[in-house]
């Protein structure tokens, strides 16, 4: 408290010399009162119900009074209040009141609390002036508000009121302050530098400088250059008081009073979206805890703007099922109030415990999930959904301006927690400890860095804060404000990217999108997300987000699925080759799975003789995903064969080539044996492994098929030999396919040729089948096509594509294994090239008969060359059917025969 002093009653001289130069600005003449109240409820009074009137001109005389009316030099007797209206004094009727020149109020806070700085920062923005009031040891016990008026306030009561006048505004000013102090003191003007007995304890303005601080105000013109419109303060109280008193909304919105109604609904909408989130939070932590997972799980945005796009990158915090309402209040001032997104943080729903070194190291997880973001123009088919349903999990659509169809979201709760074995946690650190290394190794000094919010406290850091204080170490300049750049985090707490959901990313490929970078993250319910491909929102779940605990558990049973099915659907579905009409009518049948195909292959591979077969059942559309349209289908192998001096390895560099470089939206799409490849199919790494050519050649090659230098994303290994497994065996092609799943997008992959990557005999066939298990299976996982050069048989003169399958090099298992096999040979000065084999299903498109091109040895290409004369049609007439039934038939008697002969 300021000790008493005769300086005190100089400086209430200075505040009421300013207060009456506001009044007199606007021209008001009259009186103003010094008064005591007559309750002694608030205020502790020797003498209630005193009063003082004077003018400007009483000044003098109103402070000789009020010295002979303190009578104490420590402590008063009684609590003498400024009333700011200015009246008019007649002696034949009652003080009227004419109005204040200035805006006032007061707030007192309750024991324990005391005025925050976001108080300050709302008052100081409207340009009102204060004083904290100190109370004790609390020097932010309240606060003192006033602003002088660019046009005068009339009294909101004819005659002058017993407690003090007030005018529009003062209320409002003090609802913005937010104190929960049940006396209304709000009206009450308190003089600087006085003590008052207040019904909480003595507080004290300490000075009328204070709350000027350096502004000089010396004139009348001083006080109308910094004078306010009332009308704002009253906006700002309007607004605050219809926001709920909401820092963050208030923030957003500020004292938008024109738009108050639109800003409510959009806080309407702010709430919902923070409801939302509090019970998914909580659906996941209650299935956490019904499987006995015990940790923590975490909200984050990413420490870069790669894949997810963040104002502010790093951030983490940790959340349980007892602080779910802070975390998505969190999540909510991050965000924007639900708007436009911010800083829209994720979920890492794997729950994790502190290590030995205080690392946040993966336990498990209790939920199957994934994010199935359609990215370019595809949008995801409504199959996915039945088939996503089909197993019987929830799902929440996608949206992307506007656009219903682009993504879905999946989510199912684990009959048990998959835990993280040992070798998967070791990993994890490992990874952990690289990322910190990266992080030390950062010397750009623009680049933000990794921020943590803590939403749990820490009694630890609490007390070296205060100890740090105390020792005079950090000055109040050093202390971090909500402008200052995040604080970088320690070794200790820093953490990776999300951890993958165990049936994932089988999901994902049920869903059977193209946004493969995306689909390990949990977007939350009702917020919207930027990418690298856009802006997308999560608005809803399809069965609810419910915030009674018993519903929520409802929702669990109801869509309760084991991890093992999960991985077997993802099997069936990569077995069936993603065709949804195969899904429908087999299902999710891993013991009859081979049974089932086998099944189809009888029907022809055709979808309308299968629905015609055993149980009825609806067409479907059936979606087929190109390369290079009629030639090359996604997600299989296809072989390139050709006679000698073709130029197949040039052919196959060339789509590589063209796989890899950054087409332009104006420009048409590049071409292949005369059909388009789909520019979106270019947005990957391509991969080509020459196993024959040289670096030097390769390159020259590459120079003449793309003489700009536009092929950035091309991966180039020009050897068959890998680098040695880490158990010290010999690596190989399978090895180095599998080191290649970390590339989040590979368009394309070509080996050239096929029996420089053989670990065997090209005759064998189970070295063969090996072969193609391989790379079946990479280009099944990346959804990529898988090229595969391979030659001929010495001296081999097809005389049509067809006949090429019968001069194939080595074992049956090269005619068998791929879905396609395009041939090219010779004839003079042209090149031929057709479908030698296509178990495409028909009407999806693929290339019929053959076409003739023409060489371009510039830039390796070929011509095709156009019209009937260019094409060549396959034609079977009666007598090569006859001719070809015999020979099947007599091939059917030998192989029985054969048999026969073994079993005798």
């Amino acid at each position: 408290m300021r000790k008493f002093s005769d300086k005190i009653f100089e400086e209430i001289t200075r505040e009421l010399a300013f207060i009456w130069s506001a009044h007199r600005v606007h021209k008001l003449d009259g009186k103003m009162r010094i008064f005591t109240p007559r309750s002694v409820k608030v205020w502790d009074n020797s003498d209630p119900g005193l009063e003082v009137w004077f003018g400007p001109g009483d000044i003098p005389a109103v402070i000789k009074k009020l010295k002979l009316f303190y009578r104490s030099a420590e402590t008063p007797n009684s609590v003498y209040l400024l009333d700011p209206i200015v009246y008019k004094i007649s002696p034949s009727a009652p003080p009227r009141a004419l109005g204040s020149g200035i805006v006032w109020a007061t707030a007192v806070c309750p024991e324990g609390e005391e005025v925050s700085d976001q108080v300050l920062e709302r008052v100081h923005e409207l340009g009102i002036y204060t004083s904290l009031l100190h109370r004790g040891d609390n020097q932010r016990a309240g606060i003192k508000m006033i602003g002088y008026l660019k046009q005068a306030a009339p009294s909101l009561y004819k005659g002058p009121p017993e407690e003090g006048g007030i005018i529009q505004g003062v209320q409002e000013l003090a609802d913005l302050v937010s104190i929960s102090d049940a006396s209304d003191v709000s009206r009450h003007y308190i003089l600087s530098g006085l003590e008052y007995h207040h019904s909480t304890g003595d507080i004290q303005s300490i000075s009328y400088q204070q709350i000027h601080g350096e502004k000089s105000f010396t004139s009348m013109a001083d006080i109308e250059s910094h004078a306010i419109h009332l009308r704002n303060v009253v906006a700002a109280g309007t607004c605050w008081n219809a926001y709920e008193r909401d820092t963050w909304i208030y923030g957003l919105f500020g004292a938008d009073l024109a738009n108050l109604e639109r800003n409510l609904a959009q806080k309407a909408a702010s709430d919902e979206m923070i409801a939302r989130i509090c019970n998914e939070i909580d659906l996941i932590c209650e299935s956490n805890k019904r499987v006995g997972l015990e940790g923590k799980m975490r909200l984050y945005s990413s420490i870069n703007q790669d894949r997810w796009r963040s104002k502010t990158e790093g951030i983490e915090f940790w959340i349980t099922g007892d602080n779910s309402q802070e975390a998505a209040r969190q999540i909510g001032e991050l965000y924007n109030a639900g708007k436009l997104p911010n800083t829209p943080l994720l979920l890492d729903p794997v729950v994790y415990k502190e290590g030995a070194q205080r690392q946040m190291l993966p336990v498990g997880i209790s939920i199957v999930y994934t994010t199935g973001i359609s990215v370019g123009l595809e949008e995801f088919n409504p199959e996915s959904l039945e088939r996503i349903h089909n197993l019987g999990l929830m799902t929440g659509e996608i949206i992307r301006a506007g656009d219903e169809a682009s993504g879905l979201k999946v989510l199912g709760f684990l009959d048990e927690a998959y835990h993280f074995s040992p070798e998967e946690i070791e990993a994890y650190k490992k990874e952990l400890q690289d990322l910190i290394d990266s992080l030390q190794e950062e010397e750009d000094p623009l680049k933000p860095k990794i921020a943590e919010i803590s939403i749990e406290d820490d009694e630890d850091e609490d007390e070296e804060q205060e100890d740090e204080t105390e020792d005079g170490e950090e000055s109040e300049d050093d202390k971090t404000s909500e402008e200052a750049a995040p604080e970088e985090k320690s070794e200790d707490n820093v953490i990776l990217d999300v951890r993958p959901s165990p049936g994932g990313r089988e999901l994902f490929n049920i869903i059977n999108c193209n946004g493969t970078e995306y689909w390990h993250t949990y977007m939350l319910t009702g917020m919207e997300y930027l990418c690298t491909n856009g802006s997308f929102a999560n608005l809803k779940m399809d069965q609810g987000l419910p915030d009674s605990k018993e519903e929520r558990a409802k929702i669990i049973e109801q869509h309760t699925i084991s991890l093992q099915y999960v991985l077997d659907a993802g099997k069936c579905w990569e077995a069936y080759d993603r065709m949804h009409p195969l899904w429908q009518r087999f299902g999710v049948d891993v013991k009859n799975l081979d049974h089932n195909l086998e099944y189809y292959n009888l029907c022809g591979r055709d979808f309308k003789l299968l629905n015609m077969t055993g149980e009825s059942r609806e067409d479907g559309d059936e979606t087929f995903e190109f390369f290079a349209k009629g030639w090359i289908p996604k997600a299989a192998v296809t072989v390139l064969v050709a006679t000698g001096g073709t130029g197949k390895s040039s052919l196959a560099h060339r789509l590589a080539v063209l796989a890899s470089i950054d087409w332009r939206d104006d420009e048409p799409n590049p071409m292949f044996l005369g059909s388009e490849i789909d520019k979106e199919n270019c947005k990957g790494l391509a991969v080509y492994l020459s196993g024959e050519d040289s670096a030097a050649i390769v390159n020259a090659r590459a120079k003449m098929i793309d003489p700009e230098g536009r092929s950035t994303r091309l991966l180039l290994k020009c050897s068959n030999e890998f680098d040695p497994n880490p158990d010290g065996s010999e690596g190989t092609l399978a090895d180095f396919l599998h080191y290649l799943d970390k590339l989040p997008d590979v368009a394309i992959c070509v080996i050239d040729p096929a029996r420089k990557y053989l670990i065997g005999d090209e005759d064998d066939a189970e070295v063969v089948g090996d072969f193609f298990e391989a790379i079946e299976e990479f280009a099944v996982k990346k959804n990529c096509a898988m090229i595969v050069v391979h030659h001929m048989t010495k001296g081999a003169k097809p005389k049509d594509s067809r006949d090429m399958l019968d001069l194939l090099r080595g074992s049956q298992v090269f005619i068998d294994r791929p879905r396609v096999v395009i041939g090219l040979y010779r004839d003079n000065a042209h090149t031929i090239a057709g479908l030698a084999k296509n178990n495409i299903p028909p009407g999806l498109g693929m290339v019929e008969g053959e076409r003739i091109f023409v060489r371009d040895p510039e830039r390796l290409d070929l011509f095709w060359v156009p019209g009937p004369e260019g094409v060549r049609t396959f034609t079977v007439s009666e007598e090569e059917l006859k001719t070809i039934r015999e020979e099947a038939q007599a091939k059917a008697k030998a192989m029985e025969e054969d048999e026969k002969s073994k079993e005798g």
